[in-house]
């Protein structure tokens, strides 16, 4: 079941007054492009990719957030019996059918983690769901752009900035991941998460140490990383903290123990770990200013 036209454009036009934003003239261009598309194919009813264009981010209404926006608009449409619009504002952001590789912050519950990951789990996209995903990269709140344009404008809004904190007297943290997330219980030499609007990515680091450690210090850009697959850049840092090592704090639902290691520990370890991608760019930037540990 789908809302008319006109009662789609009008929920658009409600949410917009709640929460102004470009986010409401990127949904009528995702709109468009879905309608032309679907005209084209022949097996997909172009006012139906139309409504559900216009409504894929409707979670918005409530407010600035990241991921919390495609659970707020899933729970909004499907209360009025919209299943259609339901289940694309829940998949549009999934190119990659796992909800880890969604680049934005998990502003949500574990219980609406874990129904979003069991949803993605339970279905097969559809030739509808990979229109509004392919529409929602083609177009922006200006109108319709190549992707990688696109993928820009997402990551400066997005992007995601991971680092490794290093202490001053060599040794480095580790973080154990609670038993909630992906990979929960393994460690990672990685902390870091998504940008918030209009979040420099160096911003974005501090506040993200601070949330998950406590710590503070100086950041030193090390590498960027563009993953297609995620539709992401990431921007990586190091940190060097001068602190007190057993003043880590732990961010609940996030890291369950912390624990500092040497060079080469950390080294042999890498197999255990849940992410090197960091550390690598790490031992590079290392390597390219003559010392394999900076």
């Amino acid at each position: 079941m789908l809302p008319d036209r006109e009662a789609a454009l009008n929920e658009l036009r409600l949410a917009g007054e709640m929460n102004p934003g470009p986010w409401t003239e990127h949904s009528l261009n995702v709109a468009r492009a879905a309608r032309l598309i679907a005209a084209g194919c022949g097996d997909i009813d172009p006012e139906c990719a139309f409504i559900c264009g216009l409504l894929h981010d409707i979670g918005r209404r409530t407010g600035i957030s990241a991921t919390r926006h495609i659970i707020d608009g899933y729970d909004y449409t499907a209360a009025k019996g919209w299943d259609e619009t339901a289940r694309v504002c829940l998949t549009h952001s999934f190119p990659v059918k796992d909800i880890e590789a969604d680049i934005a912050k998990k502003d949500i519950t574990a219980e609406q983690y874990d129904f979003i990951k069991s949803f993605l789990d339970s279905i097969e996209y559809d030739d509808l769901d990979r229109l509004i995903i392919l529409c929602d990269a083609l177009a922006d709140a200006k109108g319709f752009c190549i992707l990688e344009k696109r993928f820009v404008d997402t990551t400066h809004r997005y992007g995601i900035c991971p680092f490794t904190v290093k202490h001053t007297d060599g040794e480095f943290l580790l973080m154990q991941r609670a038993p909630t997330k992906h990979f929960g219980g393994m460690w990672e030499a990685t902390a870091g998460g998504s940008a918030l609007c209009g979040e420099s990515p160096l911003d974005c680091a501090r506040r993200e140490l601070l949330e998950e450690t406590g710590l503070s210090g100086e950041f030193t850009r090390i590498g960027t990383v563009v993953h297609d697959g995620h539709r992401s850049i990431y921007a990586e840092f190091l940190c060097v903290a001068d602190c007190d090592k057993n003043s880590v704090q732990l961010q609940p639902g996030e890291t369950a123990a912390s624990k500092w290691v040497g060079f080469e520990k950390l080294k042999s370890m890498e197999a255990e770990l849940a992410s090197v991608r960091c550390l690598h760019s790490y031992y590079e930037y290392g390597e390219s200013n003559g010392n394999n540990q900076i």
